[in-house]
């Protein structure tokens, strides 16, 4: 009598939680036995596949990890984005996530496709005002656009150079300036 009564308030605890971390709609990460599957807003299984990390998105998607590797579930639990990426970040305002395969960085979309090429030893996030992104490659610094097209930041920047040489401004443009023309010259 006494184990009916726990596993009757287990599974009232159960459909609690399940009701109150619906953060998507049908799409419920629950945690069992050490790893996580996917339950519907019922508090149904809908995913007997198992994750180790599962991070809700907006918009009905959610970043999983499952044996070292990262990937991205919608709704119905599809990898729109195949679990084979070491890391990949969460969706920008653009549609596009900045992924890692090996030690190499790039972005991906929603569909997997990719939009920055995965070549570069460092990738940054792209700036919100100029939609540049600061990237490595073979020990040069520099910036690209959302096409993967190299910047000059000299003509889209104001450094406030107003009346005076502001001199790391000018040291910083003739690092960047110089490792382009070797990587490129």
């Amino acid at each position: 009598m006494q184990n009916r009564i726990l596993i009757l308030i287990y599974i009232i605890i159960l459909i609690t939680v399940c009701k109150a971390s619906a953060q998507e709609k049908g799409f419920i990460p629950y945690k069992l036995n050490k790893k996580w599957i996917v339950l519907n807003d019922s508090c149904k299984i809908i995913s007997t596949e198992k994750y180790d990390t599962i991070c809700l998105m907006n918009g009905g998607l959610a970043r999983v990890k499952q044996n070292r590797k990262w990937g991205v579930l919608n709704r119905e639990c599809i990898a729109v984005i195949p679990i084979t990426y070491d890391t990949i970040g969460n969706f920008d305002g653009h549609e596009v996530a900045i992924v890692k395969r090996g030690n190499k960085w790039g972005c991906v979309n929603g569909k997997n496709e990719i939009t920055i090429p995965i070549i570069y030893d460092e990738l940054g996030s792209f700036n919100t005002i100029y939609n540049e992104a600061q990237v490595k490659k073979n020990d040069s610094v520099y910036y690209i656009n959302r096409k993967g097209e190299w910047v000059d930041i000299t003509k889209t920047r104001n450094f406030g150079v107003c009346g005076g040489a502001n001199v790391n401004s000018i040291n910083f443009m003739a690092r960047i300036i110089k490792n382009k023309n070797g990587l490129y010259g």
